[in-house]
């Protein structure tokens, strides 16, 4: 048919790199390719904290599966009341008997459950809720719903919900999980993965931090069949997400949308924590100029002849920015599109102004108060040099 018909497309990338994608649309005889740049970014090194009562199934698999990817490990499970188990993985070895700043800080992730949460005491919860706030991330995982708004000290409330089992569609195959019979309300929730009756994974911002939770049960069995690559979309955007995010010193961005054409200007702003900078383009020095008003914020415009894969570098930093030019023949609907919603908001914003109304009528100015002022500015003129 005929129209504007959205479509969604995703895949699951294999390694880090820079990829040049081809989408084809078939139209009758006629084929017509674009190539979709892509960015894949090396999975961030955590270090991640997992405190539990007594040792589950699903926290064995889930600290497996995230050791395999290479992240800093220290697990902490009760024995007994004072004797406490624990495990490292890329990690030195520390002991946890109280929470301090300085622990929780050298952490990007703590994975815990209502129940543990529930036996802090009241200071080891009042330093865990400040460093969440200054960034840290919370993985809460759920035993049960009976005991969880109680023991939940400064998450969302949590609402029953009828049903203990979904099925959840992913790759090619679809999955029946069990989940704790509640649900959340979507209000200032960030959803991850969600059916049309609810959200099943998500997090809330507290503050600088962020608050997770994974209401699927058991998905350690997805690992026990082999089948990681499902595991890995269930926890990793997960993980990734509410980790406790760097504040680097530089910030490279552009304003540009794709696609990029070639000979068009690229424009580039670079937040700096200082000012003396040195930023190039495929290697050659590319001059930049210091906002007028903001300090540290720098500007730069270059031009790149040549289609492909091009890089903006920091001098002396290893701060980086890639970015992919199109060919001139590809996707000019896009960028009709996108012309054509700049014209409409700038148009809109044209109208906003003409609908201003000044009410009231024009009054000249008395000639004598007028005369008095021109004698008063003109005096002040002739006699400010010579004071």
């Amino acid at each position: 048919g005929t129209g504007v018909h959205p479509f969604r497309l995703s895949f699951l990338p294999r390694q880090a790199g820079l990829f040049v994608y081809t989408i084809e649309i078939h139209e009758g005889k006629k084929v017509t390719s674009y190539k979709l740049p892509v960015e894949v970014v090396a999975n961030k090194k955590l270090n991640l904290l997992f405190l539990q009562h007594y040792p589950t199934a699903e926290l064995k698999y889930l600290k497996n599966f995230v050791s395999a990817q290479g992240h800093s490990i220290v697990a902490r499970s009760q024995i007994s009341k004072d004797n406490y188990r624990y495990e490292y993985v890329n990690h030195d070895q520390v002991r946890i008997d109280h929470f301090s700043v300085d622990l929780l800080n050298s952490f990007d992730v703590m994975i815990t459950d209502n129940e543990t949460l529930g036996l802090l005491n009241r200071s080891d919860k009042d330093v865990l809720e400040d460093n969440i706030k200054n960034g840290l991330g919370l993985v809460m995982l759920f035993n049960s719903i009976e005991d969880s708004n109680k023991n939940n000290f400064f998450f969302i409330p949590l609402i029953k919900f009828p049903k203990d089992t979904v099925r959840v569609k992913m790759e090619s195959s679809t999955y029946t999980f069990s989940v704790l019979p509640a649900k959340v309300s979507e209000q200032n929730t960030e959803v991850i993965r969600r059916t049309k009756e609810r959200i099943l994974s998500g997090y809330v911002s507290k503050e600088g931090g962020k608050i997770g939770f994974q209401f699927l049960q058991e998905t350690y069995k997805l690992a026990l069949q082999g089948k990681v690559i499902e595991y890995s979309t269930l926890w990793s955007p997960l993980l990734e997400r509410i980790a406790r995010y760097e504040n680097p010193a530089f910030k490279i961005q552009l304003e540009n949308r794709f696609p990029v054409y070639p000979d068009e200007p690229v424009k580039v702003n670079v937040i700096a924590s200082k000012a003396d900078i040195e930023l190039a383009m495929d290697g050659v020095p590319l001059p930049v100029r210091e906002d007028v008003v903001i300090d540290n914020y720098f500007h730069g415009t270059s031009w790149t002849e040549n289609p492909g894969w091009h890089q903006i570098t920091l001098q002396h930093d290893s701060i980086f920015k890639n970015y992919y030019v199109s060919h001139l023949d590809e996707w000019q609907s896009l960028r009709a599109a996108q012309q054509q919603k700049a014209n409409e908001l700038a148009s809109s914003q044209v109208n906003d102004k003409k609908e201003i109304m000044i009410y009231g009528e024009n009054q000249p100015i008395h000639a004598l108060a007028f005369f008095l002022m021109f004698i008063v500015s003109a005096g002040f003129l002739w006699l400010a040099p010579k004071w």
